[in-house]
């Protein structure tokens, strides 16, 4: 049987507790297996929960009203990547590192893509690896007070959303701050900024 997918309902519940439309029938995930047969309620429930939501309308949030479960938090369910869209949506990237600027640009021919690096042909393979590899070590909203290390705009196939940009300041030797579209969002591993500036410097050479 499959069963409703509850993140998005957490992470909206946060911002407004409210009731919880308690529906028999709809089944119960593995996770409230125990509970299973914990007899619904008929009417509204008001939850003395930080979880309850107005739009929730399913029937085994039941068992929250016998036994408190261990609920994600809001930054459990983000996503960790600094990255996470299709690579394969990405038409072009404005590059600044080390006080210099590369356009990298895709060119397509049926399936195919080419990427170029002013007129020159190059691998964006590392570069891609590099950037999918940027991983949230912890979440924050600290600003920016260390000097950028890397900064790439990325050109993006979607009407709603054409452009991204993803920057990296330092913070010290293990971590720099994750900035996307000047909002700061998380600390991530020195060593993989490290590996970013490597894989654009070796375009840069070619």
């Amino acid at each position: 049987m499959g069963y409703p997918h509850i993140c998005g309902t957490v992470v909206a519940a946060e911002w407004q507790p409210s009731f919880i439309h308690l529906w028999p029938g709809i089944g119960c995930p593995d996770f409230l297996r125990p509970f299973e047969d914990t007899p619904p309620p008929s009417a509204i429930v008001t939850l003395e929960h930080p979880y309850a939501h107005s739009g929730v309308a399913v029937g085994f949030f039941c068992a929250l009203c016998a036994t408190p479960l261990p609920w994600p938090s809001y930054n459990d369910l983000r996503h960790q990547e600094i990255f996470s869209g299709n690579f394969d949506d990405v038409t072009g990237i404005d590059v600044t590192l080390d006080g210099e600027t590369y356009t990298l640009t895709a060119q397509k021919d049926g399936k195919e893509r080419t990427w170029l690096c002013e007129e020159a042909e190059i691998e964006i393979g590392d570069l891609q690896d590099a950037l999918e590899a940027l991983t949230a070590e912890e979440f924050t909203s600290e600003k920016a007070a260390g000097q950028q290390e890397i900064s790439l705009t990325l050109h993006l196939d979607h009407e709603d959303e054409p452009e991204l940009t993803i920057a990296l300041y330092r913070c010290d030797g293990s971590k720099c701050l994750a900035v996307v579209d000047g909002k700061s969002v998380a600390y991530v591993p020195r060593g993989e900024m490290v590996t970013l500036a490597e894989a654009v410097r070796a375009i840069a050479l070619n």
